[in-house]
């Protein structure tokens, strides 16, 4: 939770747009490269401001717990135990054709320049997820606005004095 704050405070800094943060359930720890995790949430960031066009983000903090494996947006989610973090935007939407391309290297839907359309900021994100055991879930409808869930393994349930002391480091 203070990671994704400390990130949502850098990024809104100085920039007139909104995001409304709301922590759902409790916390859990999670084993997580601290700067590469922040990477990855500034760009899904950056992709809801630009499409929703000032309107304000939202941002979910919450958990998953799943019995067994899911399929959630053409998305594979294996059984575990997982902090999520959903980044909401109400712009335009992607169409189901974007939708399966957004991820991939280079595609990207805006005019290509110097701080336009690299078309690489998605790519990262799903990168980075991967990296750290997580998953990457998107779920959009044109005109409905677009959430960008972020689920990542997490350590153990509770944040309790000996879960903490038995873990080791974790971020």
């Amino acid at each position: 939770e203070q990671l994704v704050r400390n990130t949502l405070d850098q990024f809104f800094k100085g920039k007139n747009e909104s995001c409304r943060i709301k922590v759902l359930g409790h916390a859990h720890l999670i084993h997580a490269d601290p700067e590469e995790l922040s990477q990855a949430i500034v760009n899904v960031l950056q992709n809801g401001l630009e499409a929703s066009l000032g309107q304000g983000l939202e941002v979910f903090i919450g958990e998953n717990e799943f019995t067994t494996p899911q399929l959630m947006s053409g998305q594979y989610v294996p059984a575990g135990t997982y902090a999520r973090i959903d980044i909401c935007d109400v712009g335009r939407g992607i169409d189901s054709e974007q939708l399966f391309r957004i991820f991939d290297p280079y595609y990207s839907t805006k005019e290509r320049g110097a701080l336009k359309g690299m078309g690489l900021g998605l790519t990262v994100v799903y990168a980075i997820l991967r990296n750290h055991g997580g998953y990457v879930v998107v779920s959009s409808e044109p005109n409905q606005g677009t959430t960008f869930s972020l689920y990542l393994p997490a350590l153990f349930d509770d944040l309790t004095p000996h879960s903490l002391d038995s873990a080791g480091p974790a971020e």
